[in-house]
């Protein structure tokens, strides 16, 4: 009975999670990633690696803040020097945002 509970609980936790999405090339998995909310905050060359987006329609537990959190985890996982949030689209109510996507632009310096 506790494997079907433990089994059950982890089956919603796994399916409310934001879910990501990611087209582009990947490298080394790196440690750090630089944060970019503004193309004229980025001082370094660099090239655009891929494109990343959230898929969270009717997903009453995605955060901006957890969605922000996992896409900064698919980058650092790709080998990305830095992300660069591009668009937020939709709109939040109160702390659910089951309606919002976020864009991103992964980077790797030159």
């Amino acid at each position: 009975m506790k494997k079907w509970l433990f089994l059950i609980v982890m089956l919603v936790v796994v399916s409310c999670s934001p879910q990501i999405n990611y087209l582009g090339e990947s490298y080394k998995p790196s440690t750090d990633v630089d944060i970019y909310y503004d193309e004229g905050d980025i001082r370094r060359d660099f090239k655009v690696m891929g494109l990343m987006s959230s898929d969270n329609v009717d997903n009453p537990f995605a955060t901006i803040e957890k969605i922000k959190e996992k896409m900064i985890i698919k980058a650092k996982e790709n080998g990305a020097d830095a992300i660069w949030f591009i668009n937020l689209v939709g709109l939040p109510s109160g702390d659910v945002n089951s309606e919002v996507v976020i864009e991103s632009k992964l980077l790797k310096y030159r």
